[in-house]
């Protein structure tokens, strides 16, 4: 079984640890996050879109390889605690991927979306082999921009 440490990428195989914040609703979320953990994946979790904002304040470079926002929460949805993290002082976690969890991925929530800052969409339910086709596929762009 593939874990979300090694993941091939044509004939290059990336490796890499992948340390998650998952900010969601979590009647909606408790399996996906189980399935993740299974897979790998070393989960941190944010009830909504202010504690995930928190948890980005108090982060380190490192800390976290991507944030899975779902975008409909009470209190502040995704699409605000990813425009508040994107504005963090810390660049570096400011730019951390953020892959939004959505049942509405039409060209117009895409839109708006990419205007806050999302780098990537994924359809609820969670689906494990798309969520890693994005992290590989995000990780990759990251991999040859830095080469650049």
């Amino acid at each position: 079984r593939a874990s979300a440490n090694d993941i091939s990428v044509g004939q290059e195989l990336l490796t890499f640890r992948v340390e998650i914040l998952f900010a969601f609703l979590f009647y909606e979320f408790a399996i996906g996050m189980k399935l993740l953990e299974e897979f790998g994946f070393v989960v941190d979790t944010a009830e909504d879109g202010t504690f995930a904002v928190e948890k980005m304040q108090k982060a380190s470079a490192g800390d976290y390889d991507f944030v899975l926002m779902d975008i409909r929460m009470p209190y502040m949805d995704g699409l605000e605690a990813t425009r508040r993290i994107r504005s963090l002082p810390n660049k570096t976690v400011a730019d951390i991927p953020v892959i939004a969890l959505t049942a509405y991925a039409d060209d117009e929530n895409k839109k708006i979306a990419s205007s806050v800052g999302i780098d990537a969409f994924a359809v609820k339910p969670i689906d494990i082999k798309k969520i890693m086709g994005l992290l590989t596929t995000i990780k990759t762009k990251k991999k040859l921009k830095e080469n650049k």
